[in-house]
C-alpha cells in the first residue's frame, strides 16, 4: 500500500541527513552473529541481522545505520548506556497512545505492529509496578484545541472510508479508550494529550517533577511521531530517556529503526524490553 504517512508517524530533523550519512559509511558487518543483548546498538544490530525481513535491502540499512549509531558514540565518548543502573523509585513508565484508534483492526490511524508490542509493555508495566515506579497510560485526544491539528485529523490518511480521526479520537467515542489488551491497574495514572508530543499536550513535566521522577522509559505508537516527540522534549527538560526498542511500533520498520537509531544518537537510551527489565533496581 502506497501511502503518505501520517504526521503521527514520522517527524523529521535536520540532524537526520547527518546520522544517516554516518551509519551508511559504518564498514562493520554483523550478519550472520548471534543476538547480542545488553549491548548497546551494536546488539541491536545484531538482533536486526538475525530477523528475516521481506527486503533484504532494508534490512542493510538498518543494520549499518546502528553500527553508525555504535561508532558515533564512540567518538564522542558518550556512556553506554547512560543509564546502567534504572533507579525504579524514581523512573516512569509512560505508554502512549496504545488507544484503539492505533490498534483495532481497520481503525481510524491504525499501526499493525503495534498490537505485536502489548505483551511486552505489560511485562515492562509490571517489573516497572514491582520495583515501585510509576506507570503512564496516555490518550491522545483530539477536542476543541485541536489548532492546526485540524490539518492533519480530519479524514484518515489510510483511507477516506475509514473513521475521521477527529471522531476517533474524541472522548466518549470508543477508538479513544486505551486497548482492552493494555493490562491497566488501579495505581496507574491515564492522562490524556493534546498534542503529539506529551510535554506539549499536557501537564506532563509538572507531574513527573511532584514525583520525583528523574527517569522515563518511553513506549507504544508511533515510534516516529508521538512516542518520539515526547521523548526529545522530555530530554531537553532535563529527564532522562530511554526508548524501549521493541516496546514501540512504526508503520514502516525502517523508518522505526532509523528514527530510533537518531534517539540514541541525540537523546538517550534504546534498549530492548528484556535490558530495560535486566537493569531495574
Amino acid at each position: 500500500m502506497n501511502t503518505l504517512p501520517h504526521p503521527c508517524f514520522i517527524r523529521v530533523r535536520p540532524w537526520l541527513n547527518f546520522l544517516t550519512l554516518l551509519a551508511l559509511t559504518a564498514c562493520t558487518n554483523v550478519q550472520g552473529k548471534s543476538p547480542s543483548p545488553g549491548s548497546g546498538p551494536t546488539g541491536i544490530a545484531n538482533r536486526i541481522s538475525n530477523e528475516k525481513w521481506t527486503s533484504p535491502e532494508k534490512q542493510q540499512i538498518a543494520i549499518k545505520r546502528w553500527q553508525g549509531a555504535a561508532n558515533g558514540a564512540k567518538n564522542a565518548e558518550r556512556p553506554v548506556p547512560i543509564l546502567a543502573t534504572i533507579e525504579t523509585k524514581h523512573t516512569a513508565l509512560l505508554v502512549i497512545d496504545m488507544q484503539r484508534a492505533f490498534l483495532d483492526k481497520g481503525a481510524s490511524l491504525e499501526c499493525p505492529e503495534g498490537r505485536s508490542i502489548i505483551p511486552r509493555i505489560n511485562k515492562l508495566a509490571d517489573a516497572v509496578r514491582k520495583n515501585g515506579g510509576t506507570v503512564i497510560f496516555f490518550r491522545y485526544m483530539v477536542d476543541e484545541q485541536v489548532g492546526l491539528l485540524k490539518n492533519f485529523e480530519t479524514k484518515s490518511y489510510l483511507s477516506g472510508k475509514r473513521e475521521s480521526p477527529m471522531t476517533a479520537l474524541s472522548k466518549g467515542n470508543p477508538q479513544f479508550e486505551i486497548s482492552p489488551e493494555l493490562d491497566v491497574r488501579k495505581d496507574d495514572m491515564i492522562m490524556d494529550k493534546t498534542r503529539y508530543s506529551a510535554v506539549f499536550g499536557s501537564d506532563i513535566v509538572e507531574v513527573l517533577r511532584e514525583k520525583g521522577i528523574e527517569n522515563v522509559i518511553l513506549t507504544g505508537v508511533s515510534t516516529d511521531a508521538c512516542v518520539g516527540n515526547t521523548a526529545e522534549d522530555l530530554m531537553q527538560s532535563n529527564f532522562n530517556i530511554l526508548m524501549v526498542w521493541d516496546g514501540t511500533a512504526a508503520l514502516d520498520r525502517l523508518e522505526h529503526e532509523i528514527y530510533l537509531a537518531r534517539i540514541f544518537g541525540l537523546y538517550g537510551d534504546v534498549m530492548p524490553a528484556d535490558e530495560v527489565i535486566s537493569r531495574l533496581k
